[in-house]
């Protein structure tokens, strides 16, 4: 590991850990604008509820950054009330994510907004696989309209949901990301997080389904510069990477990484939806996750301490300082993986990243 951190900063192991300590991150705050959704997938992890005030977060994101707030938007679904797109240009926010069943005709109103990039969800190559998991197959033509329509002058990713019905066809689903125009596809763990703790077992990747995947992930980019291959968070961290130790050092882009990362969930990174302030935007369908309140004069107003499972060193099973030697460093990455898996926060995923690639590169892959 020490040859990994001077690899990727010059650093001495003693000097990187005097950094980190010393680091200090620009708040970043995610306004979760709820305006409903036109879809309703089983593997949502956010509780939508939907008649969210579009000008009273415009306000809030205005002040947010008046009080110099870091900010980000993560609307429900643009298309429900396209007057979400406008906060884009309040936000100075250049990514939006859309299901892109409806967004097509909306993408000349996106782009004059400052969108520059776009995550659009598509999970398989064909109506079929795309609709196994959210049972939504008639609006697979949509959404393909919408990428490639798009794909002219945005940066497309598609946004890829991973579980055991449709890895078997993630090498066709790559090419025909690259077919339509999709400059990026990010793959998403499915875990038993809000709509999907419902979900039969067999939707849920193991261990060897994960492994798997990374191998299907290895094959195409051996062959193929584009798209590029991105992991969510809910995979675990991959400090394999330098731009992971690089972000931790405060140097990448918009104080986040390019990938998969150390979480400071509930410590610099919070979600607003309406006035309550959550940990985490990507999970605002438990109370326990409720920090705070919001008010736009003062901003987060925390009125309890940071989530209690985000990321300390408490962390046990695969992840506790004693089993890892990553521990202190990503200190369990998303912690949502490992609620999910174990009912516990400080509890361990089913898997983590690095310990795949480690996996994968025993194998000579």
């Amino acid at each position: 590991m020490e040859g990994r951190i001077r690899e990727a900063t010059g650093l001495s192991a003693d000097e990187f850990y005097e950094a980190l300590r010393q680091r200090r991150m620009t708040p970043q705050v995610v306004f979760n604008v709820d305006v409903g959704c036109n879809q309703g997938c089983s593997h949502c992890f956010a509780a939508v509820r939907g008649g969210a005030d579009v000008e009273a977060v415009g306000r809030s994101v205005s002040r947010a950054r008046a009080l110099g707030y870091g900010t980000l938007l993560f609307p429900t679904e643009p298309s429900v009330d396209p007057r979400t797109i406008s906060l884009y240009a309040t936000a100075r926010e250049d990514y939006l994510i859309t299901n892109g069943v409806e967004a097509e005709p909306l993408l000349e109103r996106m782009y004059a907004a400052g969108v520059r990039k776009l995550g659009v969800s598509l999970h398989g190559p064909d109506p079929e696989t795309h609709g196994l998991l959210n049972g939504r197959a008639e609006s697979f033509e949509r959404i393909v309209a919408t990428v490639r329509k798009a794909s002219t002058r945005f940066t497309v990713q598609l946004k890829t949901v991973v579980h055991g019905l449709n890895l078997p066809k993630l090498q066709q689903h790559f090419h025909f990301a690259h077919r339509i125009g999709a400059a990026e596809v990010q793959l998403i763990n499915l875990v038993k997080i809000g709509s999907a703790e419902d979900l039969p077992e067999h939707y849920f990747l193991s261990h060897d389904d994960a492994l798997q995947t990374l191998r299907e992930v290895a094959v195409f980019t051996d062959r193929h510069r584009s798209p590029r291959i991105t992991f969510s968070a809910l995979w675990g961290p991959n400090f394999h990477s330098r731009g992971v130790y690089q972000w931790l050092l405060g140097k990448a882009y918009a104080e986040r990484p390019q990938g998969n990362r150390w979480c400071p969930g509930g410590r610099s990174y919070f979600a607003v939806v309406g006035q309550e302030v959550y940990a985490c935007p990507n999970h605002t369908s438990d109370p326990d996750f409720v920090l705070g309140k919001w008010d736009d004069e003062d901003g987060i107003q925390l009125t309890r301490d940071p989530w209690p499972g985000g990321n300390g060193d408490g962390s046990v099973g695969m992840c506790s300082p004693a089993s890892c030697e990553y521990s202190h460093l990503c200190q369990g990455g998303c912690r949502l993986a490992a609620l999910a898996d174990s009912g516990d926060a400080s509890g361990s995923p089913a898997f983590c990243l690095t310990k795949l690639i480690d996996e994968l590169l025993a194998e000579g892959t």
